[in-house]
């Protein structure tokens, strides 16, 4: 709310004046996505992920809620049957899969998932629970709060959103490849077991 109060007074606009918000607008495709707000009187506001303070705050894991870091849902523990994520790292573990207009990562975590995923009509191909996971740790891992946090939000409580946003590194993007994978996940260091589990039908991890 805050970050709107901050973009409607720079475009002059209202809170009422705002049609839609698309945190991941792909109009530049899939790697290169930005924050898009778009307005009643035809207008928007787009800014690419790379300069977007508020977007680098949430991808640097400044402004993810404080259950983010204790998720109780974590590798398939949420009792879902599937589970729907991007699939980032797709170049990497499919070479000339990705087209850049986005592609799922599907997890199976039941019989009944499993069943109900092969009865749909979709173009897909199968990767390993391992594979998935090194381009998506936070399937199995929670995040480590940043050492940055704590001042973070001191300053956006004390001096507003503005002041908190100046204090957030700018993520480093190497050359020809602006897409999240890029970024040095600082996750808690963690022993991981990769096992089969044949009741759940998907290879599972335990944590040591």
């Amino acid at each position: 709310q805050h970050y709107l109060d901050k973009v409607v007074a720079e475009t002059k606009h209202s809170r009422n004046d705002i049609l839609s918000i698309s945190f991941r607008d792909k109009r530049n495709g899939w790697n290169n996505y930005g924050l898009c707000i778009a307005f009643k009187d035809g207008s928007e506001r787009f800014e690419p992920m790379v300069e977007n303070a508020f977007m680098h705050a949430f991808l640097k894991d400044l402004s993810i809620r404080p259950s983010c870091f204790e998720c109780a849902c974590r590798n398939g523990r949420s009792g879902a049957d599937i589970s729907l994520a991007d699939f980032w790292g797709l170049r990497h573990v499919m070479k000339g899969e990705d087209d850049d207009k986005g592609t799922s990562l599907e997890l199976v975590w039941s019989k009944k998932g499993a069943e109900a995923t092969s009865a749909l009509s979709v173009d897909s191909k199968s990767a390993s629970y391992y594979k998935a996971f090194q381009f998506k740790p936070a399937i199995v891992l929670r995040p480590k709060r940043p050492d940055l946090r704590e001042e973070f939000w001191r300053i956006f409580n004390s001096e507003g959103l503005a002041k908190a946003l100046a204090v957030v590194p700018y993520i480093k993007w190497s050359k020809g490849q602006k897409w999240l994978y890029s970024l040095k996940y600082n996750y808690t260091k963690t022993r991981l077991k990769f096992t089969y589990n044949e009741d759940r039908n998907c290879n599972s991890t335990s944590v040591e």
